[in-house]
């Protein structure tokens, strides 16, 4: 081997293991996950969500939410109540009840429904606590996309 071959050799050699350089593939990529369990009634029909876990929220609005039921839970213009609990918020437990109205309802191929609801009796504070944890969550995701080179 030649001296160039041989300083070729050791300029890509990799380092020796360390346990303090090797990556641990089992924690978590960026912020702690939040988890929101959503229940609702239909007071107009009389009828409940029986899986917490079928509803997802969709958007939040200034005075209402966009959420994502099972085909046929309600109809535009049915009254809800709605009880909606924060799951892995630090320091915080977060409880918002609120009735309201289904302004609009579409469906999808999905069996699901799209439904905008205008928010009628609901606790302030509460509400702008959900607001900021919401909006937080949102800035430290859009921190975690730039740090990592997402944008």
């Amino acid at each position: 081997m030649t001296d160039d071959e041989e300083g070729l050799k050791r300029s890509i050699e990799l380092p020796p293991d360390s346990s303090d350089d090797k990556p641990d593939f089992d924690a978590p990529l960026g912020p702690p996950s939040i988890q929101w369990e959503i229940k609702m009634e239909n007071t107009t029909a009389g009828t409940s969500s029986a899986d917490s876990q079928a509803i997802k929220m969709l958007q939040i609005l200034d005075k209402g939410l966009i959420l994502e039921v099972p085909e046929k839970t309600c109809a535009a213009g049915h009254h809800v109540a709605l009880k909606i609990k924060g799951i892995g918020i630090p320091n915080l437990d977060l409880q918002f009840n609120a009735t309201g109205k289904v302004e609009s309802a579409e469906r999808f191929p999905d069996h699901t429904d799209q439904i905008q609801i205008k928010l009628i009796q609901y606790p302030e504070g509460a509400w702008d606590a959900l607001q900021r944890v919401i909006a937080e969550r949102q800035e430290q995701l859009v921190k975690f996309l730039a740090d990592v080179g997402g944008r």
